[in-house]
């Protein structure tokens, strides 16, 4: 499991760096484990740890709503794969990096 929460906490810094896009659940390796039809990611160390189903309540919740009403192309579409466009997307994805570190440690 903690090879899986490290891949997440990669592909987050990437995000950070700009060298990484987000695909949702197409590129994080615990959506890749536990997010199955009709699951709701059972077991997914971010639910156990955030006592929610998916990432509800988690900066990656806050990431999706700031790209929903920030970052829209001219036909009010979400621009997909997910990037660092402002300096608000830097700071919630830094967050979502700081979050999944913390799901390490108290996984452990």
């Amino acid at each position: 499991m903690n090879d899986l929460i490290e891949n997440s906490i990669m592909k987050w810094v990437g995000i950070t760096t700009g060298k990484k896009l987000d695909r949702g659940a197409e590129n994080c390796a615990l959506c890749q484990k536990y997010n199955h039809e009709g699951n709701q990611c059972v077991d997914c160390p971010v639910c156990i740890v955030n006592g929610e189903v998916s990432c509800y309540y988690s900066p990656y919740e806050k990431w999706i709503d700031h790209h929903d009403e920030e970052h829209v192309d001219d036909h009010l579409n979400v621009k997909s794969p997910f990037k660092i466009e402002c300096k608000e997307c830097a700071s919630i994805a830094a967050m979502e990096v700081w979050f999944l570190q913390r799901v390490l440690e108290e996984i452990n």
